[in-house]
């Protein structure tokens, strides 16, 4: 009888347990806090974009979203952490154009951004510009390009560092243009601007985050964005494109994506939060504050798929000519 009593006990926790689990599975999602993976360190122009993103994805989705800065590995380290999170939908990635570069890059990677993550959408992109010091002879862009290919290799240029989107965005203007400047990496934007305007060299190609505060003082000059269209935070730069060079789109970009496996729903959840974000006027202000332009349609799913596999191609091929490799 004892034995008897003992199973059905037994029987009833079974059945507790899988109701509990049941009613878990059943709850609407998010049930609990999520977790945004951020591949830099805390404090840097994207982690003040993705503390903003999240608090305002929290406040509409009634869970927080709590920021974990995963910084390391030129951003690697925080992709992987996203590669192997559960598909539940309760981490999300703030992605930036390393996750298109990356692939090409480096050797040996432990994920495949088009395969190990859910493209949400393209939250917005930041283009790259050529700046020059103040004193610089080169007046327009025609002026440099002409520079350059009178006496090629002659011209020495910064970036934020090698492998960058920066440097990139400048192997992918020398290869259009037809030109050859030598490329003098650093590591960051800043340490290259104080050498800029300290006279080590004259031009740098970088978006303008970093660059902004000396432009407006009249020490720096922008001869164009490496884009098809002008900023809307600096409407009086050109595009190369105005200058008849076609192809050169070369952007920081910023993503929201989620582990493969995701439900659709969830997904479809997270973009319909997203877009009410972007339009909304304190996320914009943060995009404003750093240069982030929000594409015109939304750019989500699939298209977000296409577009990343596109921008992948076009670096992968500037990668390859130059044959850099950053392991």
């Amino acid at each position: 009888m004892k034995g008897l009593r003992n199973v059905f006990v037994g029987l009833l926790s079974a059945l507790s347990v899988q109701a509990f689990q049941d009613a878990r599975a059943a709850d609407p999602w998010p049930a609990r806090p999520l977790k945004m993976i951020v591949p830099f360190a805390a404090g840097g122009p994207t982690d003040v974009l993705a503390r903003s993103l999240a608090m305002e994805l929290g406040g509409r989705l009634g869970q927080p979203v709590v920021v974990e800065n995963r910084a390391g590995g030129g951003s690697n380290i925080g992709y992987d952490a996203m590669a192997r999170a559960p598909a539940d939908g309760y981490t999300i990635l703030l992605g930036t154009a390393t996750v298109v570069t990356n692939p090409s890059l480096y050797k040996k990677l432990s994920f495949d951004p088009l395969k190990d993550f859910t493209p949400i959408a393209l939250i917005g992109t930041t283009p790259i510009f050529v700046w020059v010091r103040n004193d610089y002879p080169a007046q327009t862009l025609p002026d440099l390009v002409r520079l350059a290919k009178d006496k090629p290799g002659a011209i020495n240029y910064g970036s934020s560092g090698p492998g960058t989107v920066a440097h990139l965005a400048s192997l992918l203007f020398q290869d259009r243009t037809r030109t050859v400047m030598t490329h003098v990496g650093y590591k960051g934007s800043a340490q290259a601007l104080n050498d800029m305007l300290g006279g080590v060299f004259s031009v740098q190609f970088d978006a303008p985050q970093p660059m902004a505060a000396q432009y407006r003082a009249g020490n720096l000059r922008a001869l164009a964005t490496l884009s098809s269209q002008r900023s809307s935070a600096f409407p009086d730069i050109p595009s190369i494109k105005e200058f008849g060079y076609e192809g050169i789109d070369a952007s920081a970009l910023f993503g929201l994506y989620t582990a493969a496996g995701v439900s659709p729903e969830i997904v479809g959840k997270l973009q319909q939060t997203l877009q009410t974000v972007l339009a909304s006027p304190t996320f914009k202000e943060t995009m404003a504050q750093q240069f982030v332009e929000t594409p015109v349609q939304p750019v989500e799913g699939q298209a977000f798929h296409a577009w990343l596999k596109n921008e992948m191609d076009v670096w992968h091929a500037v990668i390859a000519k130059s044959g850099i490799s950053v392991n």
